[in-house]
């Protein structure tokens, strides 16, 4: 038997491309490996979506039995205490939400220029990630890894702009062996699509062959991997189609044609029997980032939150169900009479002071037993506790408490420095997750003209915005790197930030206007605004002159002290940075803060002269001073 062509080698825009991947596709989502992914990520999704689990994580189930049980565990009452989903949900909350990680252009002994590009190419990376909803996509992937085991967000350009797209975990295909350590060389999204909407965004005709064929394609079938809905409803309610794509990374160079196809990159978009979209992929990298809240030690897909607490939530739901069955059982109010009196006789109600008259030698005696012991509830809050302590997740965090006695700033800024190192590494893994969708927001910008000619909105400061066009700032990629930093390092807390920035002023760090600004009071946003107007203008002029090299003489209402000393600075930096001195930009920033020295020196006051000194008593007129003299006398003491 021979043996098979991979489908990146089949001729371009051929039916073998759409058939053979197709094939691939079906081939590894029934292989086990997969299954037993699926199996878990329904099994996670039915936990954190307050159902029963019937779902094994230790079966791998295939085939139509996964869906069965997925089927069933709709079907199940709901849990009555869900510590899984607290638990994700708070960290979501203290390490997705909280941290906000701002991906920024780096550059290393760059001229103003190019700084100036990159701090432009920053606002509009920025801008790009706000207009495209990019946080958004990032915690719902943050959220998928913590319970599907990896967390997928799809980047691409359309119509000149960029999408980032959150990917379900379950329409991802990964082989088994190539995604053994996490770097896969060809991935696989299968996934569900509106006819019209299809054809609308690749512009196919309903008259073309490629349209025929789409309007024509026979109704999808279940497959495993697909939702448990698809199942039950089918198609018959929406005019769907199965479309597969496909990315090939290119493995090397070879000026071969044998080689151009076996070696080459490649992108195909298809049907099962017609190929849709059939492109070169050059990039070194997948559009599609991923996140992992913990890896395995082999393995494509991750270690879920889900996962380390579906054991503790399955002890918790039994305990919960014993401790229910022994309270409805047994502790419930009996009545004890004397055997031979006359119960029947007795008529109870819930009037106050009745009176009750019985028949026999000892009256009824009401009993309500102890149902359950103390360690059962105590056993009960171990598992708990330990639900939360396991992955590292503050219990307090979930309900919104301190502990008692921390009310001073530098007590809470202590306690929150505990609690984010015990999710240090998910917080390196989420900043290296948006340096990613950064790399694929600059692919998909250099890749699409429409995309890199369409102007964003930056904020430059407070009150104040620009237009900025990536193919005005665009990078060299061999002179920066991108990196993820929070967006703020001081304490969420009002009391333990206010300590902080007070112990940087104190320590001459930063000065009083930074520090307002640091504070972030939305109600102060006005005066800070007044406050820090002179300083603003002056750092703007400064900047333009050193870009545009033309002089701006400084205003006698603005900040001049702060002007001799930003001037001073930046002449210094940019000498150390290699800017010619003789530069217009140079000169005239020397120029500005030369005319900025001489205002301030003519604002400031001039010192009064000294009074003469007075003669002693009983001088003559010679030895006192001509302004000592009694009006009307001369240096003689004679009348003039």
């Amino acid at each position: 038997m021979e043996p098979r062509t991979p489908w990146w080698e089949e001729p371009k825009n051929s039916d073998a491309v759409a058939r053979e991947m197709t094939q691939v596709v079906r081939q590894i989502r029934a292989q086990s490996y997969h299954q037993r992914h699926v199996t878990r990520a329904l099994s996670h999704r039915s936990l954190y979506e307050n159902m029963s689990d019937t779902l094994s994580t230790q079966t791998a189930a295939v085939g139509a039995a996964i869906l069965d049980r997925a089927v069933a565990t709709l079907a199940q009452p709901r849990l009555t205490f869900n510590v899984l989903r607290s638990v994700v949900d708070t960290a979501q909350a203290l390490v997705g939400a909280r941290q906000r990680p701002k991906p920024t252009f780096l550059t290393s002994g760059a001229r103003f220029a190019e700084r100036d590009r990159t701090l432009r190419a920053n606002r509009l990376l920025e801008a790009v990630f706000r207009d495209g909803r990019a946080n958004e996509a990032a915690l719902r992937a943050f959220r998928d890894a913590c319970i599907d085991e990896c967390g997928f967000v799809h980047v691409y350009s359309h119509e000149g702009r960029v999408h980032f797209e959150r990917v379900d975990a379950l329409s991802i295909v990964v082989s088994a062996i190539e995604g053994r350590n996490e770097k896969p060389r060809t991935m696989y999204r299968a996934d569900i699509v509106d006819r019209g909407v299809l054809m609308k965004r690749f512009e196919i005709s309903p008259r073309s062959k490629l349209g025929r064929m789409i309007l024509e394609a026979k109704p999808i079938s279940w497959e495993p991997g697909d939702p448990p809905e698809l199942r039950e409803e089918g198609a018959s309610a929406a005019d769907v189609i199965r479309v597969y794509e496909a990315w090939r990374l290119p493995s090397c160079s070879s000026d071969d044609e044998d080689d151009v196809m076996r070696y080459a990159g490649r992108h195909v978009l298809c049907t099962e029997d017609a190929v849709i979209c059939d492109e070169p992929w050059t990039r070194d990298r997948f559009p599609i980032a991923v996140f992992r809240w913990a890896s395995r030690t082999q393995g494509f897909w991750g270690y879920s939150l889900a996962e380390e607490v579906a054991a503790l939530q399955g002890e918790i739901t039994y305990t919960l169900q014993r401790i229910r069955r022994a309270l409805n059982r047994v502790a419930v109010p009996r009545v004890f009479v004397e055997k031979g009196s006359n119960p029947s006789a007795i008529k109870m109600d819930r009037t106050i002071g009745q009176i009750v008259e019985y028949s026999g030698t000892q009256p009824p005696v009401v009993d309500v037993p102890t149902a359950v012991g103390p360690e059962w509830f105590n056993f009960f809050g171990q598992l708990v506790q330990q639900s939360y302590d396991l992955p590292g997740v503050s219990r307090m965090s979930a309900t919104s408490q301190k502990p008692a006695g921390l009310s001073s700033g530098e007590a809470l800024r202590e306690y929150n420095d505990l609690a984010a190192d015990r999710a240090m590494s998910v917080s390196r893994a989420f900043e290296a997750f948006h340096v990613e969708l950064a790399h694929l927001t600059v692919d998909a910008l250099a890749d699409d003209d429409d995309a890199a000619k369409r102007e964003h909105i930056v904020e430059e400061s407070r009150t104040s915005t620009s237009s900025v066009a990536w193919r005005d700032v665009q990078l060299d990629r061999d002179r920066y790197i991108i990196a993820a930093h929070p967006t703020s390092m001081l304490a969420r807390d009002f009391a333990a930030r206010k300590q902080q920035v007070a112990e940087m002023v104190e320590a001459g760090l930063i000065e009083r206007d930074q520090a307002r600004r640091l504070l972030e009071l939305p109600d102060i946003d006005r005066e800070l605004d007044l406050v820090s107007a002179g300083r603003t203008v002056v750092e703007k002029e400064i900047d333009e002159m050193m870009r545009e090299g033309v002089y701006i003489a400084p205003d006698p209402f603005h900040d001049l002290a702060y002007a001799v000393r930003l001037a001073a600075q930046t002449v210094a930096l940019e000498t150390r940075l290699g800017t010619d001195p003789d530069s217009p930009g140079m000169e005239c920033v020397r120029q500005y803060g030369e005319a900025a020295r001489e205002m301030l020196a003519a604002s400031m006051p001039k010192p009064e002269a000294a009074p003469a000194p007075m003669a002693p008593p009983g001088a003559p007129p010679e030895m006192m001073s001509p302004d000592a003299m009694p009006a009307g006398q001369g240096a003689g003491g004679m009348i003039q």
